[in-house]
């Protein structure tokens, strides 16, 4: 099975169109099923193969908007998700997306806890659900629905399918990966960074 080609998308563009979109934490989504879109290259794209994803029954809302939050001063972060409720310094090498160090801090979004990592600058680099995903009852199948709910759109499929994971080790410079608590069972983390140059 050969692989789509795709569209060559400014890094920032995957994680922008949710935002204009939904431009509210509060704002749900009007549809049970959303669709994850491969496009063909072209001078106008064109949708070449459209992936359902059936979510479930209840609405679904943007949880963390990705744009407001990645490549952003912690001051303006902390306008958007609120204070932190922990800080826990990290060394080197602890995360990708701050090889030099830099720290981690806790927020709480409604349910869900969400882990964001700043360079040694204040500068998030990127961000994780750690808490509040399981209780949604989402499966890997629909990937395509988790990263609408972080402001992540028009992704291709995943480069690495694993039992109990998806993964995107370099979509547009940012990696994504979706994670459930066991082989068949629910999504219990979702994280995504920028991948250092």
């Amino acid at each position: 099975m050969t692989k789509t080609p795709t569209v060559e998308i400014p890094a920032k563009s995957i994680i922008e169109t949710a935002t204009l979109t939904n431009a509210n934490l509060e704002t749900p989504v009007p549809t049970k099923t959303l669709v994850a879109i491969v496009v063909s290259p072209s001078n106008s794209p064109k949708p070449t193969q459209i992936l359902p994803t059936t979510a479930p029954t209840a609405s679904i809302s943007v949880i963390i908007e990705t744009a407001k939050i990645i490549d952003t001063p912690v001051q303006q972060v902390e306008k958007v998700l609120r204070n932190s409720t922990e800080i826990i310094p990290l060394g080197l090498g602890e995360a990708e997306e701050v090889p030099d160090g830099g720290e981690s801090r806790t927020y709480q979004v409604g349910k869900y806890t969400i882990w964001v990592t700043y360079d040694k600058k204040g500068i998030a680099k990127g961000l994780q659900i750690v808490d509040g995903l399981l209780a949604d009852g989402y499966s890997l199948d629909q990937w395509g629905v988790i990263l609408t709910r972080i402001g992540v759109n028009f992704v291709e499929l995943p480069d690495v399918v694993a039992p109990a994971a998806r993964r995107w080790t370099n979509i547009h410079g940012y990696a994504i990966m979706i994670t459930a608590e066991k082989i068949g069972g629910n999504v219990w983390t979702v994280r995504i960074y920028k991948i250092p140059s």
